[in-house]
């Protein structure tokens, strides 16, 4: 935990700052996440259409992690972190879904790092966002070597 913090402090002291993107076509969950997230040191976007998260994903640097709904129109959660890990390698990539029965192949490597099933507890959210801020920055520092 103390090394996501002096590493966020170091972005912060460059004048950068890790983004995480939030993707879901339900507003109010997207509201219940920033309320969650709102005492953080990374720059939380969201998007209730994923072709326009798309679009906003490829303007974006220090893109660290990306929490997607697995259903939403135009495009399912699977589908667009496969776009967002062709965009941003080093990125985390969250899927979250009511469907219970949806398991991603573990196996494939583009499938998302971390699964929660809705309904869920804001702290699971925010520990799966926190481990992969860890496991981006460790990610980017291996893929800069």
């Amino acid at each position: 935990m103390k090394m996501i913090e002096e590493a966020i402090s170091t972005y912060l002291k460059q004048g950068r700052q890790l983004k995480l993107v939030m993707v879901d076509d339900d507003a109010l969950l997207l509201q219940l996440y920033a309320a969650a997230l709102q005492h953080e040191d990374y720059k939380v976007l969201q998007s209730t259409d994923s072709l326009f998260a798309v679009d906003l994903i490829k303007t974006l640097q220090d893109l660290a992690v990306v929490v997607s709904d697995y259903n939403m129109l135009n495009m399912d959660g699977e589908r667009f972190l496969s776009e967002v890990r062709r965009l941003h390698p080093c990125a985390e990539r969250i899927l979250v879904s009511a469907d219970h029965d949806l398991m991603p192949n573990l196996e494939d490597p583009s499938v998302p790092h971390a699964y929660i099933k809705k309904p869920f507890k804001n702290i699971a959210v925010r520990m799966a966002i926190r481990e992969g801020i860890d496991n981006y920055l460790f990610r980017l520092e291996e893929f800069q070597r």
